[in-house]
């Protein structure tokens, strides 16, 4: 006789057949969802599993879900595995704002940021911007924005913090060499006038560029290389040379500028040379674009490039090509750029967010990358041999005073305290400035003019090993300062009864 199946007690056969076509309808449909998500994978191919979690949480969740924050925290866990602080996705309410700062102008504060060293670190602020007025500067480290602490966020989550209406103030705090510092700081349209200087003369864009007139040495400042940069340096060149008897040799200010759109700054170095590879790129399996130099120039006379720890992305690639294809006739002088010298694509996407993405790495004419890497001693522009010249303690923010009171318009201390025969005598308006990179690259092209070589007004740079090991050591010091302030933190915390396992609960 065929076996038969005795129900459990308690249970009839209707009950019996009833369960088992409530598991088979069961089990048919978790088929058959598999068989819907496989046949979904199967299409996405690499993606499947990615796609077919975001189904799943969107779809069975215990709690309903955004499908639009789940894909960004997708897109943001990918950046994320690139280690890689220039590549990011800027949410739609910042993108715009993201893109108008490429064109050079939006509403903000006016501040670079990069992550460096495991910290959100200020490259510059701009010049004559909010958050230069307030005191902000290169190298300070933002630990907090509105008191959200920022110590582990991404630079566009910071972007979006300090991103708000014009005219209302968003609080920093700053790290500075250990000590915290705290900023209001009242949002402003940011106009990047990019190309200054000595003083403004008036409010269409005339500066003073006359830094020596009796020996004929101009002055150009460029902040950022922003859209028509080419054409003011140009124009502000043509300026110098009206206001002085003849132009002979020109410093070129690159100080704090943190780079900016690459074909005007290949335009800036296209104004003082005329042939060559100016930049190139180097993808991950072909050779990028090389921009050439063309063979004409605004300027063939000595000229001397101001460099700083400041200087980024697109003034790193006018000085290295000044100084590797004019030879002799260029020098820098400062201290090494900051080493920023990777390529990111700009991407719209379908959310109206904006993905900035590296695709390649910026290359000097001789070949060399810019890029700063964690184990390498060579990155960015050094100064010239003889032209290493820090600034003083004190002098960053003193001097970042005084060039934005320099460029205001129509300010009562305009002069920002420089007396004003000081500017009759290149002498007096040196020592009024108290710039010492300033005063020693005038001392310097006074040597190059007179005995047809560079004076050596400085020391030399570190290089190769001694570079890798003194920024090896800042860091670990920087790592030190950081557990050191967390500790005292957590001392003064626990010894005044603030939280911790043992702490009573608050009294209700």
């Amino acid at each position: 006789m065929p076996a038969t199946t005795t129900p459990p007690r308690g249970t009839t056969p209707m009950a019996a057949l009833a369960r088992v076509l409530f598991w088979g309808a069961v089990l048919a449909t978790v088929a058959g969802v598999s068989y819907v998500i496989r046949g979904n994978v199967l299409g996405l191919g690499r993606f499947s599993q990615t796609a077919a979690v975001l189904e799943l949480i969107q779809s069975e969740y215990v709690e309903e879900t955004s499908p639009d924050d789940l894909t960004r925290a997708t897109i943001a866990g990918m950046l994320g595995q690139l280690d890689d602080p220039n590549s990011l996705y800027v949410p739609p309410g910042p993108a715009s704002q993201f893109q108008r700062r490429i064109r050079g102008d939006y509403v903000g504060i006016g501040v670079q940021i990069v992550r460096r060293d495991g910290f959100v670190t200020v490259v510059t602020p701009i010049a004559g911007s909010p958050a230069a007025r307030a005191g902000v500067l290169a190298g300070d480290r933002i630990v907090a924005v509105e008191g959200v602490d920022v110590t582990e966020s991404a630079t566009d989550e910071v972007v979006t913090l300090i991103s708000g209406p014009k005219g209302e103030a968003v609080r920093l705090d700053v790290d500075r060499d250990g000590a915290i510092e705290q900023f209001d700081i009242v949002r402003d349209d940011i106009r990047t006038e990019s190309v200054k200087g000595l003083k403004r003369l008036d409010a269409e864009g005339a500066w003073r560029h006359a830094l020596d007139a009796d020996r004929g040495i101009a002055y150009v400042r460029i902040t950022q290389f922003t859209t028509g940069t080419t054409a003011a340096t140009a124009a502000a060149i043509e300026r110098a040379r009206t206001q002085l008897p003849e132009l002979r040799g020109l410093v070129l200010d690159l100080r704090g500028n943190p780079g900016g759109i690459i074909d005007e700054a290949a335009g800036v170095a296209d104004l003082f040379v005329r042939d060559g590879a100016i930049v190139s790129t180097q993808r991950r399996e072909q050779t990028g674009d090389v921009l050439r130099a063309r063979p004409r120039a605004e300027f063939d006379g000595p000229v001397l490039v101001l460099i700083d720890g400041a200087s980024a992305s697109g003034s790193e690639i006018v000085a290295g090509a000044l100084l590797e294809l004019r030879g002799e006739s260029a020098a820098a002088l400062g201290t090494r750029t900051f080493g920023k010298g990777s390529v990111q694509g700009v991407y719209n996407l379908p959310d109206g967010g904006t993905l900035k993405l590296t695709e390649a790495m910026y290359a000097l004419p001789s070949g060399r990358i810019i890029q700063r890497q964690p184990d390498s001693g060579v990155w960015g522009v050094d100064p010239s041999p003889g032209m290493l010249v820090p600034l003083r303690d004190g002098d960053g923010p003193r001097l970042g005073r005084l060039y934005a009171q320099l460029d205001e318009v129509g300010a009562a201390d305009a002069d920002g305290g420089v007396p004003a025969d000081a500017w009759d005598s290149p002498a007096a308006l040196l020592s009024a400035i108290d710039d010492p990179q300033l005063a020693a690259a005038h001392a310097a092209m006074l040597g190059k003019l007179e005995t047809g070589g560079w004076l050596r007004v400085g020391g030399d740079p570190l290089t190769g090993t001694q570079a890798l090991r003194l920024a090896q050591a800042q860091r670990a010091l920087d790592r030190i300062r950081a557990e050191e302030r967390r500790l005292v933190e957590e001392i003064e915390r626990l010894s005044t009864g603030g939280g911790g396992d043992d702490a009573e609960p608050d009294a209700s």
